[in-house]
């Protein structure tokens, strides 16, 4: 028997080097509720259509092609019903100007009326009433449910565009600036830079088409959780990727020619 939804979400996160932290900055989503995700517990979720967009931002992140997570979830919880037109008959004039005979409006006809009516009572009584505590007022948008992902900002908002990364220029001298290293992703990937002396400079998932730029006297370590799916350059020297996707790779680097070695 295969891995349930939140089995296969586990494993691809752990085999990655994440941790909820790291996953939850991510997606945005909060990390009880990717760990409750994990257990195949969508109670949190808000319903089954924020529980499809949670599955897919949390497959992404790690990794997973969405679709059959969503397709599992789908079959387990079923997909939401389509709403069933109501038929509505209308009765034709004859050539005569009058109706046909034997012709009686829809059952389903009437039905719609009387359920018309009574929303259109409804709402009179709440307005006459001052509404209700849960009225919204026009033109204000509603609150998005707690856990759902942050919506894109609105079409013709004006943005601030992100500044271009600055260029790695390579070490003078031969390393006396210290080491100088540049990250490129081309797909998503975990990583984390430490300096021995400064302790941890970074340590995240880079999405595609992230950089990220790290400086040291002596020595950067690096380790990498998609060793494909980034490129390195080194004291100005494109190294390119040096791994394949989905391998863990730990280098070092120090002044100087690049010289790509395992980390102890």
């Amino acid at each position: 028997m295969g891995m349930s939804i939140g089995e296969s979400l586990r494993a691809a996160r752990t085999e990655r080097g994440l941790d909820l932290d790291a996953l939850a900055r991510t997606t945005r989503l909060r990390a009880s509720l990717i760990s409750r995700i994990e257990s195949d517990d969508f109670a949190g979720c808000g319903g089954a259509v924020y529980a499809r967009a949670h599955i897919r931002a949390v497959a992404k992140a790690v990794g997973l092609d969405p679709a059959p997570l969503v397709a599992e979830f789908d079959a387990q919880h079923g997909s939401a019903p389509e709403p069933t037109p109501v038929p509505v008959v209308v009765d034709q004039p004859d050539r005569a100007g009058g109706r046909r005979p034997g012709r009686s409006p829809s059952p389903w006809f009437a039905a719609a009326v009387v359920v018309l009516v009574a929303v259109i009572a409804l709402v009179g009584a709440n307005l006459f009433a001052g509404g209700s505590p849960s009225t919204v007022r026009a033109g204000s948008p509603a609150p998005p449910p707690a856990g759902s992902p942050t919506p894109p900002a609105a079409a013709g908002t004006p943005t601030t565009p992100p500044s271009p990364p600055p260029a790695v220029a390579p070490a003078p001298g031969g390393g006396s600036s210290g080491v100088s290293m540049q990250v490129l992703a081309s797909a998503a990937s975990w990583i984390s830079v430490t300096d021995p002396t400064q302790g941890e400079l970074f340590q995240g998932v880079l999405s595609a088409g992230d950089t990220k730029d790290f400086h040291a006297t002596d020595q950067l370590s690096v380790r990498l959780g998609n060793a494909g799916g980034v490129a390195l350059t080194v004291n100005g020297r494109s190294l390119g990727t040096v791994g394949a996707r989905g391998q863990v790779v730990s280098l070092q680097f120090g002044p100087g020619d690049p010289t790509a070695k395992n980390a102890a």
